[in-house]
C-alpha cells in the first residue's frame, strides 16, 4: 500500500468536468415544483388530522410488522390532500 496514490494525480481519472452529461428532451425541460415558473403546494387537511394521523403513523412503524398497511393507509390519506399544480401538470396523459 505504499505505492498507492491520489486520484487527482493520475491522468485521465478525474475530468474537468462535474456531473453527468447534458442529454436533450423534446419537448422542452419538465416542471419541476421548485422552481419559480413551477406550481403551488397546497395542503388540505387540518392540523389535528395531521397530528394524529402522523402518531398512528410513527407507531405502527415502530412497531414493523403493521409497517405495509400503515404506510398504504397514510399515503392513501396524504395523497389527496396534498396536490401539486406541477407534478399534475408534468403527470398529466398529455405530456406522455
Amino acid at each position: 500500500m505504499a505505492g498507492w496514490q491520489k486520484a487527482g494525480e493520475i491522468p485521465g481519472l478525474m475530468s474537468g468536468a462535474s456531473g453527468p452529461p447534458v442529454i436533450p428532451q423534446a419537448g422542452g425541460p419538465p416542471v419541476i415544483a421548485g422552481s419559480h415558473g413551477g406550481g403551488s403546494l397546497s395542503l388540505d387537511f387540518g392540523i389535528w388530522e395531521f397530528t394524529w394521523r402522523s402518531l398512528v403513523f410513527l407507531v405502527g412503524v415502530i412497531f414493523v410488522i403493521p409497517t405495509p398497511w400503515v404506510i398504504v393507509w397514510y399515503a392513501n390519506w396524504w395523497y389527496p390532500a396534498c396536490t401539486c399544480r406541477a407534478v399534475r401538470i408534468f403527470l398529466s396523459p398529455a405530456r406522455r
